[in-house]
């Protein structure tokens, strides 16, 4: 199968927040509905409906849905180093090229200089092909014209890149290890830090305590696997693959994350248009 270079994706909450990005693919997110924080490099930056971030590939990043209501958006994913050679030796598209390549930790664009290139999403959206390609290079060329861009993260400053390099460090393991029980102490001796640093350290970066962020990324499995039609397991199977040991806990903690119990998920899915 022909691997894509770019693609459109739909996303919707509660299980938002995306892992470790695909390192060969860079997205660009327009939110169209609730807020939170993205925290790139160890830097923390708010965000809400109607801003558009950029994460390069091989960026660790976090996305934390923090404000009431649905977080939803449109975002396009592109493989830079699969983007045809040709194609972006054109000036007027290497210009834009070069953009993305001046902010490694991603960027923002707020308020009203975000409205134009949000059309751009809404126009590329159901496209495919050569036609979504050239929504893309149009959305581009917007981006180039754009002059509100904030970076993410402070550009070639050692500590934040230690910083980020030890949160992603944390977060990749939690990550591979979720479906375990994960102790404060092993946490904290990876980090090199004391039980009591790591915890003032973990919720500095993350804006959560290390069993709050474990349980959201628990719950964002099990909503995936639910999601993906696995009738031949049930909800406590799939909560045991996930890490819950305890069904009481795991129902309590579910219906926290995503406002109904995981039977309500299942049914409000199976409903949504294939």
């Amino acid at each position: 199968m022909e691997r894509q270079v770019l693609r459109m994706q739909e996303e919707d909450g509660p299980c938002f927040h995306p892992r470790l990005p695909n390192c060969s693919e860079s997205k660009i997110t327009f939110f169209t509905g609730g807020g939170g924080l993205v925290n790139v490099a160890g830097a923390v930056n708010p965000f809400a409906a109607g801003d558009i971030l950029f994460i390069p590939g091989c960026q660790p990043h976090i996305i934390r849905f923090i404000f009431e209501g649905q977080l939803t958006g449109l975002s396009l994913y592109f493989n830079n180093s699969s983007s045809p050679s040709a194609l972006f030796s054109v000036p007027e598209i290497r210009r834009t090229a070069d953009l993305l390549s001046r902010y490694s930790s991603g960027f923002k664009i707020s308020g009203a200089a975000s409205a134009a290139i949000a059309k751009k999403f809404f126009v590329a959206k159901g496209e495919q092909g050569l036609q979504l390609l050239i929504k893309f290079l149009e959305l581009l060329m917007e981006l180039y014209r754009c002059e509100n861009i904030v970076s993410l993260a402070p550009e070639k400053n050692n500590n934040f890149q230690f910083e980020g390099e030890r949160i992603r460090r944390a977060v990749e393991y939690i990550y591979q290890n979720f479906s375990r029980s994960i102790s404060l102490s092993e946490m904290a001796e990876m980090a090199h830090l004391t039980k009591e640093s790591f915890c003032r350290y973990f919720k500095q970066h993350t804006g959560h305590s290390l069993a709050d962020f474990t349980n959201e990324i628990r719950i964002e499995e099990v909503c995936r696997k639910l999601c993906a039609g696995r009738t031949s397991m049930t909800i406590s199977e799939v909560a045991y693959e996930c890490g819950f040991r305890n069904m009481s806990h795991f129902n309590k903690t579910f219906k926290l994350y995503t406002g109904v119990t995981p039977n309500q998920y299942i049914q409000h899915k199976s409903m949504e248009p294939l």
